[in-house]
């Protein structure tokens, strides 16, 4: 939160060693911004390669776009 800014449109985490998807939720509510990390950019592009486009909840606002 001490990193938060008002003149930012998203935050972006490289999570490749951490648990981020059970706080990116939370951290959107508290920051007022998405929240995107690396992996869940990565499953996100591979549902939608593979032709999955429906929401996932609990994973951010990134997986509730069409």
């Amino acid at each position: 939160m001490e990193h938060r800014r008002d003149d930012v449109d998203a935050y972006f985490f490289s999570c490749a060693t951490i648990r981020a998807a059970p706080m990116i939720e939370t951290l959107e509510r508290d920051l007022g911004k998405p929240v995107i990390t690396s992996n869940q950019s990565m499953m996100w592009h591979a549902l939608r390669a593979g032709g999955i486009r429906e929401r996932v909840p609990g994973f951010g606002k990134l997986f509730t776009l069409d």
